[in-house]
């Protein structure tokens, strides 16, 4: 039996009997105490007896569940190293990276200047996610990028990062420009010629590049008038009682999953009111989406429309969807109340639906601009922060679902 170490310390030295149970009890730890004391061959008052001081010995630290890391999200272990220039305490860049990563399980060797963090990716919360989108690290990745740039302005590698970097930050235009020389650089390069496309706000080109691409899509930052959004989030708010949580998936298989995404949503009927005249709205600007993203079968789509609010702590977790084309126009509050609720798409290979952790557009919510983008290429929504129990400063939207004929 379990008794006290033979250094006089309080620890416990555990015998055979003792390792069994404990085996037992990890594979099957919800097993009654007489379905499991005949499987190490002890009565169930003696099993409870031995397991009770296990407990107390602190041994046993709790009954857990194990819970499918899929179904709620926690969809990879990722594991990041992080090579400093230096080790020493006070090192700006390694106290970030802890900040940042607050939380993670983390294999620091000091002696390799190194940092191996494992994360268990919550996408909706990914801790990756907030490197990527720190404004320091980009700021001085962006540094020396040009740097690079000025010793060599024909470095292909830099102008790609350099692009991909303004990508993630949201600032197309600066993203564009690098791109545009990488094109004259590699006049044949399909990818060269898709990111330019994609940025600039240009057609796509006809055949896209092989594998892993960046998500195509079309924005038009004052698709509403300030009079326009005001009148949005009005409607927003004086449908307040039909706002109920969003589900995920289709159908009669759509339900409320809050480990997944957290918003509240509500039906905005197309047919009459606000619902008809966003419908009419959005029909002048479809044959210009469609031409420049190459979607033919938007005439041939009936849009589904659904006013949704992401409150204080509201996300979507990283996913795909089948429809051939989605929709956010948002509005609200001016001055904005929150921070957060940004899209960001990722570079996905839409054959397989495998997706960069890196790589994405990052779309900032502005108050009366509309997107539109691919469902198949995986997008998230980053958590929204926001006054507590205020809905009025909740991050709104109108989501468009365009469903093909029959779906």
């Amino acid at each position: 039996m379990a008794k006290d170490a033979p250094d006089g310390s309080t620890g416990f030295v555990l015998d055979k009997m003792d390792r069994r149970i404990l085996r037992a009890l990890q594979d099957d730890a919800k097993r009654p105490d007489e379905a499991l004391a005949p499987l190490v061959n002890l009565s169930p008052s003696g099993l409870r007896k031995r397991r009770h001081r296990l407990e107390d010995a602190g041994v046993i630290k709790g009954y857990a569940a194990l819970v499918d890391q899929e179904q709620v999200g926690l969809s990879e272990d990722v594991f990041v190293l992080v090579k400093l220039r230096s080790n020493g305490h006070d090192d700006s860049c390694r106290f970030a990276l802890h900040q940042w990563t607050h939380g993670m399980r983390d294999y620091t060797t000091s002696a390799y200047i190194m940092d191996l963090m494992q994360i268990t990716q919550r996408t909706y919360l990914s801790d990756v996610q907030k490197l990527l989108l720190a404004d320091r690290l980009h700021d001085q990745a962006e540094a020396a990028l040009r740097q690079r740039l000025t010793g060599d302005a024909q470095d292909a590698q830099a102008l790609l990062r350099l692009g991909d970097l303004h990508r993630r930050r949201g600032n197309f235009s600066a993203a564009a420009e690098a791109y545009e020389r990488l094109r004259v650089l590699r006049p044949g390069d399909r990818r060269a010629s898709w990111l330019y496309a994609v940025t600039a706000g240009q057609r796509l080109p006809a055949t896209p590049p092989d594998g892993l691409r960046a998500a195509p899509f079309a924005s038009i930052r004052d698709f509403l008038s300030p009079i326009e959004s005001e009148r949005m989030l009005s409607a927003a708010l004086a449908m307040r009682e039909r706002f109920a949580p969003g589900g995920v998936g289709r159908g009669a298989n759509r339900k409320v999953r809050s480990l997944v995404r957290s918003a509240l949503e509500a039906k905005l009927p197309s047919s009459t009111g606000v619902g008809a005249w966003f419908v009419h709205k959005l029909r002048e600007v479809l044959p210009t989406v469609s031409m420049q993203l190459r979607i033919d079968e938007i005439d041939r789509c009936r849009m589904s429309l659904t006013m949704v609010a992401y409150a204080d702590g509201g996300f979507g977790v990283r996913h795909r969807d089948s429809f051939p084309l989605l929709g956010i126009c948002y509005f609200h509050r001016d001055p904005k109340p929150f921070s957060g609720g940004d899209l960001l798409i990722y570079d996905t290979e839409v054959e397989t639906g495998t997706c960069s952790n890196s790589d994405f557009s990052r779309i900032e919510p502005v108050a009366g601009s509309i997107v539109f983008y691919p469902g198949p290429y995986r997008h998230e929504i980053i958590p929204v922060a926001c006054p507590p129990g205020d809905f009025g400063a909740a991050r709104f939207s109108v989501g468009i679902t365009f469903v093909p004929e029959g779906a």
